[in-house]
């Protein structure tokens, strides 16, 4: 999110809309295939059932939204109450018979060592930091590749930008 903010921010639009488009391909391709490779991944049905009309629905509306090519801020609008609206579903749907979740996680709080409040606020500026500097660093490096060798920006985000982001998933 912070490597498309940044890029929109900063006059390349292509980089942001090619990461947000690369990194779902990328998540899907290379991070679920070679998790997959990895171990096999058991898909509870009532999930595909669930999740796979909302996730084709959502993407309907996307190409619509694109249709005329541009994305204006009713459409940005529309889809993030949408974002808002399927995450509190998600939540609330998930929180039903979540006590086993509540006690595992005590358990596992229990378990971790203790962190000063000052020394985790410490790590949390700093990570954020280094979490903006690095997004920066990224969409400067791929505009300036983009603009040296003729390539569209739309083209950066949706390959070199997209994986770039999507590696510390994979890690």
């Amino acid at each position: 999110m912070v490597v498309s903010v940044l890029s929109a921010m900063g006059g390349s639009p292509g980089i942001a809309l090619g990461n947000a488009y690369g990194s779902n391909i990328t998540n899907i391709a290379l991070i679920l295939g070679v998790t997959a490779l990895i171990s096999p991944i058991a898909v509870q049905r009532e999930i595909v059932k669930t999740e796979m009309p909302i996730l084709l629905a959502i993407t309907a509306l996307a190409t619509w939204q694109l249709w005329d090519g541009k994305l204006t801020l009713l459409d940005g609008v529309i889809l993030l109450g949408i974002l808002i609206a399927y995450m509190t579903w998600t939540v609330r749907k998930n929180l039903k018979g979540a006590d086993n979740i509540i006690e595992d996680i005590a358990d596992e709080i229990d378990h971790t060592p203790a962190m000063t409040l000052k020394k985790s606020l410490f790590w949390l500026v700093f990570g954020l930091i280094v979490l903006v500097l690095s997004s920066r660093l990224l969409v400067w490096g791929a505009v300036t590749i983009a603009q040296s060798m003729g390539v569209s920006d739309l083209i950066i985000g949706l390959t070199v930008v997209a994986v770039g982001t999507s590696l510390p998933e994979l890690a």
